[in-house]
């Protein structure tokens, strides 16, 4: 009930959207409240009736530009200066009715009905919080009403007061709960979204970019103003015989491992953008890194990602070995990078097979 219904978790996660609700209707409702809390005052000075509520209509006035004020720059303060101010319009249209029901208690009561059953459906907030400053002016009332009006009407008017108010809680609880499921829903939704934008450009084993970020990160920096970056090719050395010698679970656990050492490699220097880390996965064995670093940055990466791999284990006590070549992309040239960059990383390659004692193709 606290939560119209919800779990405070959810309640908790939406409180922004909330918020962002709640202050365009502050400044709305302020509004209308200056507006009518300045009629009221001006008819002060000519109408006898409104003379003797004149303090009242200054009340209501002050509570309403305060809360105007404080809503119209909450997005710069805190949170807190929102409830103040939503509390602040409360007070000036229901504390206000309430008034006015003391002063005027024959032709003016339906002012106070009738704010009892809307000021607790105009804004999202906890059942809690309209209802203890309902709670409150019942009590206003019924106090400062006693010495001003008549038996019978102040048995009526608290009566009815009570009554409206009460459905004002009811349809309050309601509303506010469809508002808050629906915003619950629609960050459901964008979550969603998100996630499954994110997982279109993931690589599902390595949970790198995929070739299709790959793509996408490489023609943002064509056409952006960031001019040099360094291109890194890099090929795991020896997949295709764990593959035929170990099967598939092996060689994805080495595809795997790669992917972790060079996250730990390039952790200290590579950024993360809208899609994610520049790390990717562009085929069976391939990656490529795009690195935005200086060169001397970029070799120390290297030369740490050479000892990760030098050190992990798995297992199936299978060795972990990568190939790498990089390139500096000026003026967004990345063919040319890319080409020098792959031709570096297959003399590695072949370096590392020489080293090895294997003869063959690459693998």
């Amino acid at each position: 009930m606290l939560f119209c219904g919800l779990d405070p978790k959810e309640f908790n996660e939406v409180r922004d959207q909330v918020a962002g609700t709640n202050r365009k209707s502050v400044i709305i409702w302020s509004v209308f409240a200056i507006a009518f809390w300045t009629y009221c005052s001006v008819m002060t000075f000519f109408q006898q009736a409104y003379l003797q509520c004149r303090y009242v209509y200054l009340a209501g006035l002050l509570c309403a530009l305060i809360s105007l004020w404080l809503a119209a720059f909450s997005k710069k303060l805190k949170r807190g200066y929102l409830y103040f101010s939503m509390a602040l319009l409360q007070i000036s249209l229901l504390g206000a009715s309430v008034g006015i029901q003391i002063c005027q208690p024959d032709d003016k009561a339906i002012t106070m009905f009738v704010m009892g059953v809307i000021i607790p459906v105009m804004l999202v907030e906890r059942p809690v919080t309209s209802f203890a400053l309902l709670v409150s002016n019942l009590l206003a009332f019924a106090i400062a009403a006693k010495p001003f009006v008549t038996p019978e009407i102040y048995v009526w008017g608290l009566l009815n007061l009570t009554i409206f108010s009460t459905l004002g809680q009811m349809m309050g609880h309601i509303i506010n709960r469809a508002r808050f499921e629906r915003e619950v829903f629609a960050k459901s939704v964008a979550i969603a979204a998100e996630h499954e934008r994110k997982s279109a450009g993931t690589d599902p084993l390595t949970l790198l970019g995929n070739r299709r970020a790959y793509f996408e990160c490489v023609g943002r920096f064509a056409a952006g103003e960031q001019k040099d970056i360094y291109v890194v090719m890099a090929d795991l050395n020896g997949l295709k015989t764990v593959n035929d010698t170990l099967g598939h679970i092996a060689g994805d656990e080495l595809l795997i491992g790669a992917a972790e050492c060079l996250r730990d490699a390039f952790r200290d220097h590579i950024r993360e953008d809208d899609d994610g880390a520049m790390l990717y996965r562009t085929g069976g064995d391939e990656f490529c890194v795009l690195f935005p670093g200086t060169g001397e940055d970029l070799i120390h990466s290297l030369n740490r990602l050479d000892y990760l791999t030098s050190l992990w284990q798995n297992p199936h006590h299978t060795q972990l070995s990568i190939s790498w070549g990089y390139c500096k992309c000026t003026n967004a040239d990345f063919d040319s990078a890319f080409k020098s960059a792959d031709e570096m990383m297959y003399r590695n390659k072949k370096k590392y097979y020489e080293t090895a004692g294997i003869n063959r193709r690459r693998d």
